[in-house]
């Protein structure tokens, strides 16, 4: 009776955390053994747990055989000429001339046939250090709507379609990429994704993390900045010589000194000036809480980072990073954590149990989707190239296996936050004439293909 117990019992164990088909097979246990008053009972059940877990050893053992660029079975198959990254969970698809909008699961938002909506070619809009849900820097969509002047979400819908209506004018997207910005008779609004809007009495210049610096001209053409947020609250006067966007909640700032030699800190998004301007070289953005910046004098080392206090927190000596993106800084050959430590791609790759001699990217234009890209032998073809990459989330590790056109970071998997999708394009060898053939389409984080292009017909 006692083994039969464990045997119950490490069947639920096995079952923990599963799929669907999974969660319902413990929800059949659990009746069993509620229902299981009497040894006969339990033998009863038993024999339909064995049942259920032969079934779930097959699923289990179907997705134990796919790897990194495998084609799920249960893929979308499309029939477009290109395909673009999704954006907060849509993407556009191109065949020909037209252009649709699709969600995760293959279908169209937006169809082919609608005329109005996607006239125009996708218009790629490039931000720096950020993700987000309008636009990104690997391409999103802000799609040019009637003439190009527009934006549509990742719903189908004209972002501020009312205020068009009302004759108000498209100024852009914003600095940060999540508002639309409209102007009509000294009135400024800025309205969602999700079509909230916002009314300020102010132009917000470089509009990041809700707050934008506003603009006073003198008539000798001077020109001081202050900050004013998007509830229309002026956060600081008009008082500064430079005014940097806003980055981890600080905002780097610049006045003049007695002999007109511009000095750098920081105010906080109440517009306190938590970090004096003391700098003689304009600091870098705040990121993971650390700024970089670089001494007037650098015989004791070549720069350093310091906290939201002004604080110096670790010194770089004989080396040179970037800003913190995703709790690391890095350069052409080396990683640093936040502690200071450096350490070489090799040994950063052995850190997560991986030894190899792949390059993690230059992540000066990084996506922000967790994942840090590496780049090595491709392993279908070793005699080309091919991305990678490590999933900070999970610690999982896909191979370099994705196909890499030898430009930029830009070209490397971007994982929309939301879809969980990246455009990637896998190697499948040559046709009889010699010609390259690749599987493209969008892999989830596994790199399991989820949603494919069609392969093109000869005719």
């Amino acid at each position: 009776m006692k083994q039969l117990f464990l045997a119950l019992l490490s069947t639920l164990i096995l079952m923990a955390g599963l799929s669907a088909q999974i969660k319902q097979t413990n929800k059949n246990i659990d009746r069993a053994i509620e229902t299981a008053s009497t040894i006969a009972d339990i033998f009863k059940a038993k024999k339909k747990i064995r049942n259920d877990v032969d079934s779930i050893k097959n699923v289990i053992s179907t997705n134990a055989k796919l790897k990194p660029g495998d084609l799920s079975p249960n893929a979308v198959v499309l029939d477009v000429d290109r395909m673009y990254n999704f954006n907060h969970g849509a993407a556009v698809v191109q065949k020909g001339n037209k252009y649709a909008m699709m969600d995760t699961t293959g279908n169209t938002v937006i169809g082919f046939g609608n005329t109005v909506i996607l006239s125009k070619s996708p218009q790629f809009l490039y931000e720096r250090k950020f993700t987000n849900k309008l636009t990104s820097y690997s391409g999103e969509m802000s799609t040019g709507l009637f003439s190009g002047d527009g934006f549509i979400n990742y719903k189908g819908e004209i972002i501020g379609s009312s205020f068009i209506k009302k004759g108000f004018i498209i100024n852009g997207l914003s600095y940060d990429g999540k508002y639309v910005s409209f102007y009509l008779n000294k009135k400024y609004v800025y309205v969602d994704v999700d079509q909230n809007s916002y009314s300020v009495e102010e132009n917000l210049k470089n509009l990041s993390e809700n707050i934008g610096i506003t603009v006073k001209r003198s008539a000798n053409g001077k020109e001081l900045y202050g900050y004013r947020n998007l509830g229309n609250k002026a956060i600081t006067d008009k008082i500064y010589d430079v005014a940097e966007p806003f980055f981890d909640g600080m905002a780097c700032v610049g006045k003049k000194d007695f002999y007109g030699e511009v000095k750098y800190g920081f105010i906080d998004t109440t517009g306190k000036e938590v970090i004096p301007c003391q700098y003689t070289n304009e600091p870098m953005n705040f990121s993971c809480g650390f700024a970089k910046v670089v001494p007037k004098d650098k015989g004791e080392y070549k720069s350093c980072y310091i906290n939201k206090k002004g604080d110096v927190v670790f010194k770089i000596k004989d080396k040179d990073f970037d800003m913190f993106l995703r709790g690391y800084a890095f350069n052409g050959t080396s990683v640093m954590d936040t502690l200071g430590k450096i350490y070489t791609h090799t040994q950063f790759l052995e850190k997560w149990g991986i030894k190899s001699d792949l390059l993690i990217l230059d992540y000066k234009y990084a996506f922000n989707d967790g994942k840090i890209r590496v780049r090595g032998k491709s392993k279908q073809e070793p005699a080309q190239q091919a991305f990678g990459y490590i999933d900070l989330r999970t610690n999982k590790f896909v191979e370099p296996y994705f196909r890499d056109w030898g430009a930029s970071a830009g070209n490397a998997p971007y994982f929309d936050p939301v879809a969980k999708l990246a455009y990637v394009e896998y190697y499948l060898g040559k046709d009889a004439a010699g010609k390259e053939k690749y599987r493209k389409g969008y892999i989830n984080e596994d790199g399991i293909f989820m949603i494919v292009m069609a392969e093109k017909s000869a005719w």
